[in-house]
């Protein structure tokens, strides 16, 4: 196959999604703003430091994204960098940020994240899909995700 990656950045270029346009994986997930970096497989794939990763963690076990976009490759972010945002997010923001890039959902041989979960259990819905697919499958996996993800970032 032959896809198109992208990532997307934050408004301080560190990567937190990346992304192929293979709808059978990532149906309608590519949004305007998102940076096309190379073709490839139908897996998400990204060159760093003179190796490709392939569907790489984007946050470390803080939920702190370890990439950044300088404009022409992804680079890793330093420690300091890294030690910075540690230190400036709050547990709900860290929730957020593993909402949004931890792929820790099984879904049909894919691993993805809650964020897109929920998008496609609003697809499905709309869509009027069984209800069995939404009700059963999908939203225990959301729930059990969020639970985990709660457990690491809980409230002070």
């Amino acid at each position: 196959m032959n896809n198109k990656h992208y990532i997307r950045i934050d408004s301080q270029n560190r990567i937190i999604v990346g992304l192929t346009d293979d709808t059978s994986a990532y149906p309608d997930s590519v949004q305007d703003g998102d940076i096309f970096t190379h073709d490839g497989g139908r897996l998400f794939e990204m060159f760093v430091n003179d190796e490709w990763l392939t569907n790489p963690s984007l946050t470390d076990f803080n939920g702190v994204f370890i990439y950044k976009w300088d404009g022409k490759q992804a680079l890793q972010r330093t420690q300091d960098e890294i030690d910075a945002d540690a230190v400036e997010s709050t547990p709900e923001e860290r929730r957020q940020q593993a909402y949004q890039t931890e792929q820790i959902i099984e879904w049909y041989g894919d691993m993805i994240t809650v964020d897109r979960a929920k998008d496609l259990w609003l697809y499905y819905a709309a869509e009027g899909y069984p209800k069995e697919i939404i009700t059963d499958e999908l939203e225990p996996k959301i729930h059990f995700a969020k639970e985990d993800i709660r457990a690491r970032y809980p409230d002070k």
